[in-house]
C-alpha cells in the first residue's frame, strides 16, 4: 500500500490491530514511528489495551484511543 502525505496508510482500528507492526500519532508525528504490540488485554469495565513503543518507552494504548494513531506498516 502507498503511504499518504501524512506518512500513514490507514487509521489504527480494533479490526486491523492484529496485523499492525508500526504506528505514528496523527496529532504528534514528531514523536516518531512507534512499534505497536497487539495485546488485546481485557481490563476493568470491559476496556481493552495494547502497547505502543517498547521497553521503558512503552505506553498503554486503550482501544478507544486507537483512532488517534495511523498505521505506518503491517506485519509480514
Amino acid at each position: 500500500m502507498k503511504r499518504s502525505k501524512d506518512n500513514w496508510i490507514e487509521t489504527l482500528l480494533p479490526q486491523n490491530a492484529h496485523r499492525v507492526a508500526t504506528v505514528i500519532n496523527k496529532n504528534h508525528p514528531e514523536w516518531g514511528i512507534k512499534q505497536f504490540q497487539y495485546r488485546a488485554q481485557l481490563l476493568v469495565e470491559g476496556r481493552v489495551a495494547h502497547i505502543v513503543g517498547s521497553g521503558c518507552n512503552g505506553k498503554v494504548l486503550f482501544e478507544e484511543d486507537m483512532h488517534r494513531w495511523g498505521v505506518v506498516s503491517f506485519k509480514d
